[in-house]
């Protein structure tokens, strides 16, 4: 596997997922930055993750928000001249090794940045303009010379004591290197047809724009099934896709019978053969609830800190939900989805996926807290 030759410090540190930046939402501290000499804000995987970000359009203060640090850390990754001095063992060509799976694929959007005008010539408020990208100007199409005379002959007056703001000069810190960069997929492409398209068998799936919704009400992202197929094992696999999309329980219907086999077959080509039992549980162990969330059977429910909070779900209740999960199982998703789930949504804002967790969520809980107490009744 690829590597680099001298590895600058590797130590644990507040990772975001791709689910962070696809939701633009910032990693929540836990662990913090360390303090002692050469001890960097950033581990090796976080530069490798802020690289990829920057390749793809994302500026520095973008990323410096999903990372929870100021943007001069995130400079001295992605600037070629700034990086050579912070971080000179970096070697950009392995930087996809380091990131991980979640990153090879297509990378979100960069979030878009929502400028205020001011007031007009007669001190009236104007609508914000959210057309331009943050740091990374849109391409617009040439106005006509008609119509920029309209717009010339239809301004208000301009006072003379008005001040004429110059255009921001292009960032004087850019990337001049290219590790691996990753492709850009038009908006028009929904992430998860771009991932079935990318797994041989799940090609067999037509995706139409019902079930694009349907797949999005249950929780189930490109994110997600990546790391269900790869972490997951086939019995939770399989129950996964039964429970969730066999029934037809709402108005986004279910899978017919054929399609649900491929997609556990599909899924089950990513993992590893000897993956029998998914990941380990993190709640015996886990220092604080905040801690814990950020592996749930492999997804990071660090957004939903303050949603277990506000309903009274501590270290140590999960873990007493654990002790009963592996005997009673739907007894233990029922209390979860009655109490964490929020409404079906099939394009949830930030609020309510703030508010609580999709289907899919609550099972993946589910199935970490049977994994704990499978775990417990072995030991004791």
């Amino acid at each position: 596997m690829p590597g680099d030759a001298y590895e600058s410090d590797t130590g644990e540190r507040d990772t975001p997922t791709f689910s962070h930046f696809a939701r633009n939402l910032p990693v929540t501290k836990v662990i913090g930055i360390p303090l002692g000499r050469g001890r960097k804000a950033l581990n090796r995987k976080c530069r490798a993750i802020a690289r990829i970000a920057s390749n793809n359009g994302w500026s520095a203060p973008a990323i410096g928000h999903i990372f929870n640090v100021r943007p001069d850390v995130i400079l001295d990754c992605v600037s070629e001249t700034r990086r050579r001095k912070a971080h000179r063992h970096d070697e950009t060509q392995n930087d996809l090794h380091y990131a991980g799976e979640d990153f090879s694929g297509v990378f979100p959007d960069a979030p878009r940045k929502v400028r205020n005008p001011g007031p007009d010539a007669k001190g009236n408020l104007r609508k914000p303009d959210s057309s331009a990208s943050e740091d990374n100007g849109d391409e617009r199409a040439p106005e006509s010379s008609s119509s920029k005379r309209k717009s010339i002959s239809s301004s208000a007056p301009v006072s003379p004591f008005m001040t004429v703001k110059k255009p921001r000069l292009a960032s004087t810190f850019s990337t001049s290197f290219h590790p691996a960069p990753l492709p850009k997929v038009p908006n028009s492409v929904s992430p998860l047809q771009i991932f079935f398209d990318s797994i041989p068998t799940l090609k067999l799936i037509a995706l139409n724009p019902s079930r694009l919704a349907l797949f999005a009400a249950r929780g189930f992202t490109a994110a997600y099934l990546r790391t269900i197929g790869v972490q997951w094992s086939g019995e939770n696999i399989s129950d996964a896709v039964d429970r969730l999309l066999k029934h037809d329980v709402d108005a986004h219907g279910c899978l017919p019978e054929l399609d649900l086999t491929i997609l556990k077959v599909g899924l089950g080509t990513l993992g590893q053969p000897d993956t029998q039992t998914g990941p380990a549980s993190t709640l015996g162990s886990a220092s604080s609830l905040s801690a814990f969330l950020t592996s749930v059977h492999g997804f990071d429910f660090s957004v939903h800190l303050a949603s277990f909070t506000r309903h009274g779900l501590t270290l140590e209740r999960l873990r007493e939900l654990a002790l009963i999960t592996p005997a009673s199982p739907a007894a233990v998703y029922e209390i979860l989805s009655r109490t964490l789930q929020r409404k079906s949504s099939a394009n949830p804002t930030t609020q309510e996926l703030e508010k609580g967790l999709s289907p899919l969520e609550v099972l993946a809980l589910e199935f970490c807290l049977r994994a704990e107490g499978l775990r417990v009744a072995v030991v004791t």
